[in-house]
């Protein structure tokens, strides 16, 4: 185990300067996770399945502040996995979009997280508005997430209508970061928007690397539903949204991931989140919005 963890670590390094970097490298923008006894390959692994810290670590938290800080040109990602980067046996392999954009001279700071979810990232995009980032990316992904992290279900309303009132929060909010003068790119990720035209900039992921693909609209994995309510029971969906609403919006997932792994140029290894490829596309298009401003 521990040869495969080193090998999986070597990986890592190549792509993405290694979990112990030299301080130069911090001051690229590269963050590290906070130190551990362990094999670097251990911690990665920790962090991509159990999703318990940023997308891009630090080595002291205590640092954060003082390295942004003293960035000259700053940049924000907030999202889920798919804004993580590359993932292989639910181990991140290559940083994406952070990294290309560090390579063009950026400051990056990723402070994304797996199986995070809008409500959750964006009070967390809240606390770090005092930072006064140049540009924030936000990635979009599925809104039922919001009512495993703080926002509440209402029982008395149907599955569909909880679930566009967490779609509507998100936009809601995020328009309000853009109205009191930041610079904001919205990027549809897990969960496929319709474009905001009071958005200055929104963009589709998985259109830009398919484009003209029709993509259809879902709020959940059916994973989630089934753990959240029937395992866990945290709250409870009407009869006549499991009889009505699920199905359909089932049926869009699976046509969803089925776009998805049909296009493995742009979605291997794992058939479920954008490869270095799909992220190089991205980070060019928002180099183009962040070089056009």
């Amino acid at each position: 185990m521990g040869g495969f963890l080193r090998r999986q670590t070597h990986q890592f390094e190549d792509f993405q300067f290694g979990l112990k970097l030299p301080r130069s490298k911090i001051q690229e923008g590269v963050i590290l996770q906070s130190r551990t006894r362990r094999e670097p390959g251990q911690e990665v692994e920790r962090t991509a399945q159990h999703g318990q810290v940023c997308c891009i670590p630090f080595e002291d938290r205590h640092q954060i502040q003082t390295i942004i800080t003293h960035m000259s040109s700053r940049i924000a990602i907030f999202g889920d996995s798919w804004a993580c980067g590359e993932w292989m046996n639910y181990r991140l392999v290559h940083r994406g979009l952070a990294f290309f954009l560090i390579k063009k001279g950026h400051r990056v700071v990723n402070f994304s997280q797996p199986k995070a979810s809008n409500f959750s990232q964006f009070h967390f995009l809240k606390k770090q508005l005092s930072n006064n980032f140049d540009w924030i990316i936000f990635i979009l992904t599925q809104p039922f997430r919001d009512f495993n992290t703080g926002l509440r279900y209402m029982e008395d309303q149907s599955y569909y209508r909880n679930c566009q009132r967490a779609e509507d929060n998100i936009i809601k909010w995020l328009a309000s970061i853009e109205k009191s003068g930041k610079n904001l790119v919205v990027v549809n990720g897990l969960f496929e928007k319709e474009k905001v035209k009071d958005f200055k900039h929104h963009i589709s992921f998985t259109e830009l690397l398919i484009p003209g693909k029709s993509l259809p609209k879902h709020y959940a994995n059916p994973g989630d539903i089934n753990q959240w309510t029937l395992q866990e029971k945290k709250f409870t969906i009407d009869k006549s949204s499991i009889l009505n609403d699920f199905q359909e919006d089932e049926q869009n997932f699976e046509k969803f991931v089925q776009i998805l792994e049909n296009n493995k140029f742009y979605f291997y290894p794992d058939g479920k989140h954008p490869n270095r490829r799909g992220h190089l596309v991205l980070s060019n298009k928002i180099l183009s919005i962040i070089n056009g401003h």
